[in-house]
């Protein structure tokens, strides 16, 4: 009779602590909160609809959980159909309503990003940070390195023929001559910032 006793309270207890593990899931900070897209390049005449947006996302989730904690009502998935969970349940529906409205206006003003644009723009972004942090970076005939490396692949991409192999030879010098003179910049066979930008237009 004592083993079965134990048993029942044993039972009871796992009953009880599986319940409250699973309320604890149900509204632990990962499953309830609702997440903001990634919205990028958001123009500046959006800004003040992205922080709406965020506004909208944090009154959202901050009623989830006080209709919870207060008042256990699941406005997301609700149990009962009293006036109390009724009401609660129509201003999560509003509050999400507007959420999704102002992500879909946001979305449709985020202009899509072409992976290859995407791909050609870290390429410069990192040869501006080689340019800018490799010493003597104007490269003269003698300089070695992974500036080189890159400048001679950029040149190739624009007709040329030179060997890519970092190190800065009378070949590159011309090759890099010959490019500036065809944008109208003055063709020492330098490479300066502005011939830099060149190399990556069109």
């Amino acid at each position: 009779m004592k083993v079965l006793l134990i048993a029942i309270i044993v039972i009871i207890l796992a009953i009880f602590g599986y319940n409250t593990y699973a309320d604890y899931q149900r509204f632990s900070l990962e499953n309830y909160k609702y997440e903001a897209v990634a919205i990028a390049d958001v123009k500046d005449a959006d800004q003040t609809k992205l922080m709406l947006y965020h506004n909208k996302i944090a009154q959202l989730n901050g009623h989830v959980i006080t209709q919870w904690s207060a008042n256990h009502i699941d406005v997301r998935n609700p149990e009962d159909d009293d006036q109390a969970t009724l009401a609660a349940r129509a201003t999560y529906d509003r509050l999400l309503g507007e959420v999704t409205y102002i992500e879909q206006q946001l979305k449709a003003a985020t202009p899509a990003v072409d992976p290859e644009v995407q791909v050609k723009q870290q390429k410069h972004d990192r040869m501006k940070e080689l340019f800018t942090t490799t010493p003597n970076n104007d490269l003269r005939i003698g300089s070695k390195g992974a500036l080189v490396y890159e400048l001679q692949k950029l040149l190739n991409t624009k007709g040329t023929t030179i060997p890519v192999d970092g190190n800065f030879q009378k070949v590159t010098f011309e090759a890099l001559k010959t490019f500036e003179a065809s944008k109208n910049l003055y063709p020492d066979g330098k490479l300066d910032m502005l011939t830099l930008e060149y190399l990556f237009t069109e």
